[in-house]
């Protein structure tokens, strides 16, 4: 089952348990990637559906931040369970270790020069949704510095 169906599911368990938080999440996470695939035009695949979801907890986690520099107990608690929802269906990511194995990979093929930062940053791009690409970016930083 693709991810997209496992969010349809989700959602309509929710709506049965009448969790209305819940299915609203999966609702909107639905309705987003929806709106994706018909910019498209095509079906999205579980990879970027990932990526997705990825930029939805991006902007939880900002309206957390705002919501605690104002004290909004409520939207803390429903921007927290939202969270946990979402990540739920995120892949396990990579660690620091394993990116490391990957840019030393990449080095062999690439020379680690400041000129060469947009090609290595490219072929890095391979690594999105599976591994934090700020993590991926200061790593390679650190690398050419």
């Amino acid at each position: 089952m693709s991810l997209k169906e496992t969010i349809r599911q989700n959602m309509y368990s929710a709506m049965k348990e009448k969790h209305q938080e819940d299915k609203s999440c999966y609702s909107m996470m639905l309705d987003t990637i929806l709106k994706v695939e018909k910019e498209k035009k095509k079906e999205l695949t579980d990879d970027e559906v990932v990526v997705l979801i990825q930029k939805q907890i991006k902007q939880c986690n900002e309206t957390l931040e705002y919501a605690k520099k104002n004290n909004s107990e409520d939207i803390i608690k429903s921007t927290e369970n939202e969270i946990a929802l979402l990540t739920v269906f995120l892949p396990k990511m990579l660690t620091e270790e394993e990116i490391n194995m990957f840019l030393d990979g990449v080095f062999e093929e690439i020379e680690p020069i400041k000129n060469n930062k947009g090609r290595i940053m490219k072929e890095c791009s391979k690594l999105r949704g599976k591994a934090d690409m700020k993590l991926v970016a200061q790593l390679v930083d650190k690398v050419l510095a």
